[in-house]
């Protein structure tokens, strides 16, 4: 491979990731500390904040989709609070990143990030939850996925350059493969997706929740803290092949 971006898993990096995951160890408080390969920022986990995931004393830019932001920053805190541990629906997964940025290839059109990043211990697999606050954006996310799950094989099996600094980071040991999942919700009266429509997703696996602040988001602003969210595995992911 051809290597056309600059390195990613530089030792500057490798050491900020580092130095984020022992300030996200000692933390107590409903702070995420993020790491770039510039800075580390502290982004709130409140999830009865009105813009969670957003960076503490910080005004968000843009259109956001709170939907969203409110589930990634419920797994976080339930990592946090679980040894950064994280069963979901029966898989249990180490948390490494949220929000995990890739350099910026020239063939992609702007800066592309996986929302959570996690590991299974037993399978030695890197894990991809792409989140989405509804149906209609699964044909974004699996575009989305296939794209992550190749830049993540390279990072973290493929490239010598790369993979060395990437395991270190993270503590790992190995990395076998990438499995992916997209994550949704749907509301109490919606029908869940039919088995006869899992083809369409392949080989990426299907994780539903029911939304608790059903069609009125406003509600987890004033009461986030009680609500519970319960992920089901609709649809195992599988391995993908990547060809170069």
């Amino acid at each position: 491979m051809i290597k056309t971006i600059p390195l990613l898993f530089t030792d500057t990096y490798v050491k900020r990731i580092q130095k984020a995951i022992e300030f996200n160890n000692v933390e107590t408080g409903k702070i995420y500390y993020h790491p770039t390969p510039t800075t580390i920022i502290e982004k709130t986990i409140d999830i009865s904040s009105k813009n969670p995931l957003c960076g503490v004393n910080s005004v968000p830019k843009g259109k956001q989709n709170w939907g969203e932001r409110w589930v990634e920053a419920y797994l976080i805190n339930k990592a946090k609070n679980n040894g950064w541990k994280l069963d979901l629906a029966g898989k249990k997964c180490r948390f490494l990143a949220s929000q995990f940025t890739f350099r910026r290839h020239p063939e992609w059109k702007g800066t592309k990030h996986v929302d959570l990043l996690l590991y299974d211990e037993k399978n030695r697999n890197l894990v991809v939850l792409e989140l989405k606050a509804d149906s209609e954006s699964f044909p974004t996310a699996l575009r989305e996925l296939r794209t992550y799950i190749e830049e993540l094989k390279r990072l973290f099996i493929e490239d010598e350059d790369e993979k060395g600094g990437a395991l270190k980071a993270y503590n790992l040991e190995s990395v076998k493969d990438v499995i992916g999942y997209i994550v949704y919700p749907r509301t109490e009266n919606d029908s869940p997706i039919e088995e006869k429509n899992f083809p369409k997703y392949e080989p990426f696996g299907l994780m539903e929740y029911i939304k608790p602040w059903g069609n009125n988001f406003d509600r987890v602003r004033k009461s986030g803290k009680d609500m519970e969210i319960n992920l089901t595995c609709r649809k195992p992911g599988k391995t993908i092949e990547v060809r170069h």
